[in-house]
């Protein structure tokens, strides 16, 4: 059986979430048998939702990262993001995942580093539109 780990930084449902909704009730009604959905975001209305299915849940403290100039803030969100890299690695070798899936660009920070030490296939779902990207 595959393990796949989903990834998500926010607790709130709008459109990233409620798409993630859809697949992983469409994967629980399919019932996807070679597969076994993870799942770590952290508490709050997602995670509630996804008490419903057949997915395992776990949380860790994700937070929204914010653009910013501020030298203080920037290494406070650098440290916090090798804090979760180095969660999540220990994370990804107890529950011996195969395929991390990160739902938003904020959510592949917090598990890039973890996936690349341990040669995990990584899909990194881009949601964000930035006007700077145009």
């Amino acid at each position: 059986m595959k393990r796949v780990l989903i990834v998500h930084h926010s607790s709130k449902i709008s459109g990233a979430e409620k798409s993630l909704i859809d697949y992983i009730e469409i994967a629980c009604r399919l019932k996807f048998h070679n597969f076994r959905f993870h799942f770590v975001c952290p508490r709050g209305d997602l995670y509630t939702k996804l008490c419903y299915y057949d997915v395992v849940l776990d949380t860790l403290p994700l937070k929204r990262l914010k653009r910013t100039k501020n030298i203080l803030k920037l290494a406070r969100d650098v440290i916090h993001i090798g804090f979760i890299n180095a969660k999540m690695y220990y994370f990804l070798l107890k529950n011996k995942i195969d395929l991390v899936h990160a739902n938003t660009s904020t959510s592949a920070c917090y598990s890039i580093l973890a996936v690349k030490l341990l040669n995990i296939p990584f899909i990194w779902h881009v949601r964000d539109i930035r006007e700077s990207y145009l």
